[in-house]
């Protein structure tokens, strides 16, 4: 532990670290906001295939993460020839492949807050004048707040901990925290890729243990 900081930029753990960050970061607001939008259709409306659209957007939970990253690469090789453009792997694409995997978290987190709420909290703040839109961004965001919450912290972490969607998103130029950790594990002290693993542990459970003290996410897991 005395000797990791000289080694953190040696070894590239610095630069992966930043990136991961910004990237759980970026997939967390993402998925969260498109989960919640998916959400509220989901459980405020009855429309035609319902069902159907539920069972496609959190489908990502029982693929192999393998088979995700995979069929994502195909694709994007397939959409660059079909374009007749050469699709750049990097932050984008492992954006997308992020948001992909961890979209269903949301889903289920905000769907169960908003299964929860009383609707007529909503009808009487327009009684009161308020507007449609008013009411949902003054009432109806505040209530759900701990699903939101939960829904980001699920992304953000299973974001930052994928190995297998980032090793066939990244490309060339750019890398993450788990690539690092697994391309040193060959040739790096076992005890420097402990110290590294144990700070990574223990900041992930300060981060999920602040959030559970102050949004109690504990209610929608």
């Amino acid at each position: 532990y005395a000797a990791l900081p000289e080694q953190l930029g040696f070894l590239g753990v610095r630069e992966a670290l930043f990136v991961s960050v910004e990237l759980a970061v970026a997939t967390g607001i993402v998925s969260t906001v498109l989960g919640a939008l998916a959400a509220f259709a989901i459980v405020r409306y009855e429309f035609r295939y319902q069902t159907t659209l539920e069972t496609v957007l959190i489908s990502p939970l029982i693929y192999p993460w393998i088979v995700v990253g995979l069929s994502l690469l195909l694709f994007l090789n397939r959409l660059g020839d079909a374009l007749g453009v050469t699709v750049q792997l990097g932050f984008f694409t492992l954006l997308l492949g992020h948001v992909m995997f961890t979209l269903p978290y949301p889903i289920r987190t905000v769907g169960a807050s908003l299964q929860n709420y009383d609707h007529s909290l909503e009808e009487a703040a327009q009684n009161l004048g308020a507007t449609e839109l008013e009411s949902y961004v003054r009432v109806t965001l505040p209530l759900i707040q701990p699903g939101l919450v939960s829904g980001f912290v699920f992304a953000f972490i299973l974001s930052f901990n994928q190995y297998i969607v980032s090793l066939f998103l990244s490309g060339s130029e750019l890398t993450t925290m788990p690539l690092v950790l697994f391309s040193l594990f060959y040739n790096t002290a076992p005890a420097t890729l402990a110290a590294i693993a144990t700070l990574l542990m223990a900041g992930i459970l300060t981060v999920i243990g602040v959030v559970e003290y102050v949004f109690g996410i504990s209610e929608f897991m």
